[in-house]
């Protein structure tokens, strides 16, 4: 990011003092480029500058560190953040709760969404597609269903991945039956099957 260094440079030639929400930018170009040395870098840099974090430097920091698959030190950005008094959002979990899953650890990400609802931060279908997936993924189909009910309980919208997935659980178990079950739900909720549902 030599860009973002001569921006700095640039702005305190021009005896402009960088605040947190530009150290905030540099976090988030990090966590995009899955770089967690530079994200931690341009940390030290925000505590030389006497800056304190604030809930969008959190969230990058886990964000950068599920997208590079350190998931246990993006659970202690997230205890940072919430012993400083800040509420992580539905994307911050999100992000978390996928990396989790995406490791296969069911009983982590189950945790985190537990914790988003203490919490009251709303899951979306994207943090529920998450858990789907990995139950499709090890052939778990009623974990995989339960979450699939929990999601409707809860008023997130079911969509074509969260159906597919749980189809998907099916054919991986040989329940081929089941499946067609979960293809008509799918259909009767108004749901169109696509390419991925049958693959």
């Amino acid at each position: 990011m030599p860009g973002a260094e001569r921006l700095l440079q640039e702005m305190r030639a021009q005896g402009l003092q960088p605040d947190v929400f530009v150290f905030n930018a540099m976090l988030t170009v990090s966590a995009r480029l899955k770089d967690l040395g530079r994200a931690e870098k341009w940390l030290r840099r925000m505590e030389e500058e006497g800056l304190d974090l604030d809930a969008g430097s959190y969230s990058a920091m886990i964000d950068v560190c599920s997208q590079v698959g350190d998931t246990q030190r993006a659970e202690q950005w997230l205890k940072k953040m919430e012993a400083q008094g800040f509420q992580a959002s539905t994307t911050t979990f999100s992000i978390l709760v996928q990396a989790v899953a995406k490791l296969g650890d069911m009983a982590g990400a189950e945790r985190l969404l537990a914790r988003m609802e203490a919490g009251k931060v709303d899951a979306s279908s994207s943090t529920y597609n998450a858990l789907i997936s990995a139950c499709a993924k090890r052939g778990d189909i009623e974990r995989a269903e339960r979450w699939l009910t929990r999601m409707a309980t809860a008023g997130t919208l079911a969509d074509v991945a969260s159906y597919s997935a749980v189809v998907h659980a099916c054919a991986k178990a040989s329940d081929l039956p089941r499946a067609e079950r979960w293809v008509k739900t799918m259909e009767t909720a108004g749901i169109e099957a696509n390419v991925v549902t049958y693959n």
